[in-house]
């Protein structure tokens, strides 16, 4: 014990300058983690050097960890081998080094900071001994390099080890993104990360125990087994396979929803194409699900499937990023940033949504699809049934509103491990405080638990105006100071939040809102726990899911804006029209040539190029009328009453007629001229083969609305119900029988949906617009706050529910001849109560001039 104790004290002489540095920075770290000096303020520039200071800890850190030339075993010029002390007394020394000088100092510096923070008992002992166990994985393996490396090879196998590592990282990332379509560095998971820091220290302690037994190698040898050591811990620790999981918040009442939970699958909104395409050889739907808990929704995480046809049984197991949830990105914004049933009814009835931004992290995964199943070689036949049974983990997150304060200088408030103080409050100021009326901003002061859980359980900060009965879901702005205290268990940071258009409208009027009344809350995301489901489907047939999506087309060119007519006329002189004399095959090149130029152009819905637009298409009706009635109906440029569709009236005769018909099922833009032409009952031969089939084709419903009988109208209020088009409303109210049924499904479908301004949120808009339509009160009241919203949506694709409104004398409250963005200051001061509903017009009317 003497000598190692002697031992000590030569190091510690040796290495005390470094250590008293290395306190010094341990006391600034502190005093600056605690706001002692610079305290956090929004706008108050900070020393950029701030950012280092966890840098130059861990230099000083590891220039603690060296020895006196002298005594370094791995020194070709070592004297420690001519002295009287045994290895095992050095290396007792090296490491009370170790922990006196480094652990241990570290420790009890984030046992102080956390003190000082007012943070409870067990808080201060779990991070003291967290910062302790993280401190031991990055500083252990340099213990035993004055072991390994003679004097000069230290810092060049430091630098090949560095250089090396950051390759194999870039290739890992390459390979994760490649091969599992998920990224390793964006979640690294502390556990596999300590436990492969821990890995490589034994494995340094063994290389240099064998080259002090006498076991010389090359430095190029050394190196190598020790690149190939690192190389092995990293790809452990970006990969960790176990412990992946987040920890349950409450598996015990996760157990008690799960027999509970209702899973709706609409299997009739499948579209298929074919197995060439590799999308196609993965199921996806957008699914709805239920729990008893209305603040509880799930995700469900697709484990394999079995695919049974006949007596034949293939099972896939599904990409690893679908089935893992460490390297799944989807949960995340699916339970915190999803504006659904649950976060609606987190507030009062009545109340309207608005993101703030074009795209929105509140729009990008909404409707996000789930993989019903996956195909792997040999591909099932999909002309005969087949069943899927698909394996599913359950994840159960909870959202509630963890904070609720007034938008008050000084208000603050704590919830489990979030803490929020308001700074001050800004009014009609933008980010860089300049004047911008109707904005309001806030400076917070934010302090958060460490969550070595991982970031499953998130949060997100709200503005909600009890006044107007609205919600901004995410800010326009958000500035953020540098963190502080980031691996001491309780960090902080200064944010600065900025929302447009709270107290004035876009136009400038005034909305009428108190400040204080306002309301700053924070959205929380609770990772409740995980359960087992499985899916068993009816027999399918693929072949009777048909895609109803747009064929792969060219899209128009923004450089023939303004010119559209005339490009299209240029390009069109530069083709030759077939004649009766031309081949098939010449024809079938003209038409690919004519449908680029239309589509590139952008001329098909342009009344001045219909007349040309006609004469092209002409000669393929005269003398190729098949090669035309052949062509897919998502393919045929223009409206109904336009050219090329126009011609089939004037070129579809008796002859024809049959053809025609047996056609439409794939081509239903024949539908409409096969009304037309009267041959309706004529068509009745395709009703049955209709009526068997999970969905119709888009198109076909005006045929089915012309026949008019029971089993026609029912299939298509059915086919209504999967909301993959709203316009067979008007269809079906010309039947006196079918309204009471669309009233109900008009309110029915308001009570799914949130009101929302955002980025695609067309069916939405449409819901609330016909429940209007169909007398309901309570969706004209919101369609007539959110049509007041027009001037102020946040994205050009934000839809209006423009419900048909009239003025006291009949006529149009909506003025086609004034500009739009004046039309909507109109709806603001205008409530349910001042209409009356005109069931026959389908109409509302004001009471008062």
């Amino acid at each position: 014990m003497s000598l190692m104790v002697h031992h000590f004290r030569k190091e510690f002489q040796y290495l005390r300058l470094r250590w008293f540095a290395f306190l010094g920075l341990l006391g600034l770290d502190l005093v600056v983690n605690l706001e002692w000096v610079m305290p956090l303020r929004v706008g108050v520039e900070v020393p950029g050097w701030l950012a280092y200071i966890p840098t130059l800890l861990m230099l000083a850190g590891f220039s603690l960890m060296g020895s006196a030339p002298e005594d370094k075993p791995g020194s070709d010029r070592s004297f420690i081998s001519t002295r009287p002390l045994p290895m095992r007394s050095y290396w007792m020394a090296r490491i009370a080094l170790w922990l006196g000088l480094v652990v241990v100092p570290v420790m009890l510096q984030n046992a102080i900071y956390l003190l000082l923070s007012h943070r409870p008992a067990w808080e201060v002992c779990t991070g003291a001994l967290w910062k302790g166990m993280k401190t031991i994985g990055l500083t252990a393996w340099v213990l035993p390099m004055t072991a390994l490396w003679r004097r000069g090879e230290f810092w060049l196998a430091f630098g090949c080890l560095a250089a090396g590592l950051f390759l194999v990282d870039r290739v890992a990332e390459f390979a994760a993104l490649k091969w599992l379509y998920t990224s390793v560095i964006y979640r690294p998971n502390d556990v596999g990360l300590a436990v492969a820091e821990m890995m490589f220290a034994a494995g340094v302690f063994w290389m240099a125990w064998r080259h002090q037994s006498g076991c010389v190698r090359t430095f190029r040898r050394r190196v190598g087994v020790m690149m190939g050591l690192a190389t092995v811990c990293l790809i452990l620790g970006r990969f960790w396979p176990w412990n992946d999981e987040d920890r349950p918040h409450n598996q015990k009442r996760v157990n008690e929803l799960a027999p509970s939970l209702e899973v709706n699958i609409d299997l009739g909104r499948l579209q298929f194409t074919s197995f060439a395409d590799d999308q196609q050889r993965r199921l996806y739907l957008p699914i709805r699900t239920q729990t008893a808990d209305p603040r509880v929704s799930v995700v469900l995480r697709p484990q394999s499937s079995v695919t049974t046809q006949g007596e034949r049984a293939s099972r896939a197991a599904s990409d690893y990023w679908l089935r893992s949830r460490s390297f799944n990105l989807q949960p995340f914004s699916k339970t915190l940033m999803n504006p659904d049933r649950v976060l609606r009814d987190l507030f009062p009835k009545g109340t309207l949504f608005t993101a703030s931004l074009e795209y929105s992290d509140w729009s990008r995964l909404v409707d996000e699809s789930t993989c019903l199943g996956k195909f792997d070689p040999p591909f099932p036949d999909p002309a005969k049934t087949l069943r899927i049974t698909t394996d599913y983990e359950v994840d159960w997150f909870q959202r509630e509103i963890a904070l609720d304060l007034p938008l008050e200088a000084g208000a603050q408030g704590e919830s489990d491990g979030d803490e929020v103080r308001i700074l001050q409050v800004h009014q009609n100021q933008n980010e860089s405080g300049a004047a911008s009326l109707g904005g309001v901003s806030v400076e917070l002061h934010v302090s958060t638990r460490h969550q070595p859980a991982g970031p499953m359980n998130g949060t997100t900060m709200l503005l909600y105006s009890p006044e107007r009965r609205l919600v901004w879901l995410e800010p326009v702005f958000q500035k953020h100071q540098l963190m502080r205290g980031n691996e001491a268990g309780w960090s902080r940071h200064a944010v600065h939040l900025g929302w447009r258009n709270v107290l004035n409208f876009a136009d400038g009027e005034d909305a009428g809102v108190d400040v204080t009344k306002l309301r700053l809350m924070m959205l929380r995301s609770r990772f409740l726990g995980t359960t087992e489901w499985t899916w068993k489907s009816p027999d399918i047939r693929l072949a009777d899911h048909p895609s109803r999506n747009e064929a792969p087309r060219l899209w128009k060119q923004e450089i023939y804006s303004g010119r559209e007519v005339k490009a299209f006329q240029e390009r069109l002189a530069t083709l030759k029209a077939p004649t009766a004399e031309s081949s098939e095959a010449e024809a079938r090149r003209y038409l690919y040539d004519l449908l680029a130029t239309v589509t590139i152009t952008g001329a098909q819905n342009k009344h001045a190029a219909q007349k040309d637009m006609g004469e092209a298409f002409r000669p393929l009706m005269q003398h190729y009328l098949p090669l035309m009635l052949a062509l897919p109906e998502s393919l045929w440029p223009g409206w109904n009453n336009y050219p090329p569709r126009s011609l089939l009236n004037e070129y579809l005769g008796d002859a024809q007629k049959d053809m025609a018909i047996d056609l439409t099922l794939k081509n239903t833009v024949l539908a409409d001229t096969i009304v037309r032409k009267g041959w309706s009952e004529e068509a009745r031969r395709l009703q049955p083969r209709l009526l068997s089939l999970p969905r119709l084709p888009s198109g076909i419903d005006v045929l089915m609305l012309k026949w008019g009988d029971k089993a026609s109208l029912e299939k298509l209020m059915d086919e209504l119900r999967h909301k993959d088009s709203l316009n067979g409303y008007a269809g079906l109210d010309k039947f006196a029988e079918m309204r009471p049924r669309l009233e109900a499904l008009a309110r029915e479908s308001i009570a799914q949906e949130i009101p929302v301004l955002r980025n695609g949120n067309h069916w939405t808009a449409y819901e609330y617009k016909y429940a209007a339509e169909y007398g309901s009160s309570e969706a004209l009241e919101m369609s007539l706050r959110w049509m007041g919203l027009g001037g102020d949506v946040p994205s050009r694709n934000s839809s209006m529910p423009t419900v048909h409104l009239l003025k006291a004398d009949g006529s149009e409250l909506w003025d086609a001849e004034v500009d739009v963005e004046k039309q909507w200051p109109r709806y603001r001061h205008l409530h349910a109560s001042d209409f009356e509903y005109l069931p026959e017009q389908r109409s509302w009317r004001l009471r008062k001039p």
